[in-house]
């Protein structure tokens, strides 16, 4: 029987790894076929950020196509959001009636890469088992021993792991405090234009509340930003309804909500100037 659920779990793995392959592989291709790139410019129709719903904070512009009139969302760094007004005209590359920067396609073959080599690597662990009698097998059993120098080795693979899931569940909480205390911001107002109920599927998947935001600033376009809210915040507010936030002096889609820090955020604030 233990046999059995372990042939079955490295099949899981090795399906795993094909099934990332293809999706990655699917969507670059889907995106990107047939290859053909023509030299273009586009206008920035719209910019919007995305605040607490992953790791990292998350920057797209709306760009149309000037020679066909086709408009696509394109994800950029912080820099270029804000440098970039609307309406602004910016080099890129069309495909098959898509817009695209230069910084898009390389990020996106990358990450392509990044999650393809992930891939590769579930399907070699999963059929190792099935190739454990074999001269290849015992090369590589020699080849972890020659680099297990240390008795401590499996400890640190341990520590590796376990640092890795904090890193990955309470990372982005961690870096948005620190956007929070350690940067300058400003008050303002904020109208919610969107208020969405992403339902959580599973035990431990949990619902996830989203504002989106528009609110104008001196010198800036009309800001638009979605932010991550408490269920109480999402039910206390509603559509249309104007809200008081914050905003990085620097960067003014970088958003949050007073309610999100348990201090007097605004002798914070005032301590931080």
């Amino acid at each position: 029987m233990k046999k059995v659920c372990i042939h079955s779990f490295l099949i899981l793995v090795s399906l795993s790894g094909l099934l990332l392959i293809g999706f990655l592989g699917y969507s670059f291709f889907n995106s990107y076929y047939p290859f053909t790139f023509e030299k273009t410019t586009g206008m920035v129709l719209h910019k919007k950020g995305e605040i607490g719903l992953s790791i990292l904070p998350k920057y797209y512009t709306i760009v149309s196509d000037e020679a066909d009139g086709s408009f696509s969302q394109n994800k950029v760094n912080k820099r270029t959001m804000i440098s970039t007004p609307i309406g602004e005209r910016v080099s890129g590359y069309k495909s098959e009636q898509q817009f695209f920067t230069m910084q898009q396609i390389v990020t996106d073959f990358l990450i392509t890469l990044l999650f393809s080599i992930a891939g590769v690597v579930l399907f070699l662990l999963g059929i190792l088992i099935y190739i454990k009698n074999t001269s290849l097998y015992r090369s590589i059993q020699r080849w972890v021993r020659s680099i297990r120098t240390h008795k401590d080795f499996s400890q640190w693979i341990k520590y590796i792991l376990v640092a890795g899931a904090i890193i990955y569940f309470f990372g982005g909480s961690f870096l948005h405090l620190c956007q929070i205390y350690l940067k300058h911001h400003d008050e303002t107002s904020a109208k919610i234009i969107e208020a969405e109920h992403q339902p959580g599927y599973g035990r431990y998947s949990r619902s996830t509340y989203i504002f989106t935001l528009n609110y104008d600033i001196a010198d800036h376009d009309a800001v638009e930003a979605k932010i991550k809210v408490s269920k109480d915040i999402y039910d206390t507010y509603k559509e249309g309804t104007t809200i008081t936030v914050y905003y990085q002096e620097s960067n003014p889609y970088y958003v949050f909500l007073p309610s999100e820090v348990n201090l007097d955020l605004k002798r914070v604030l005032k301590f931080s100037k």
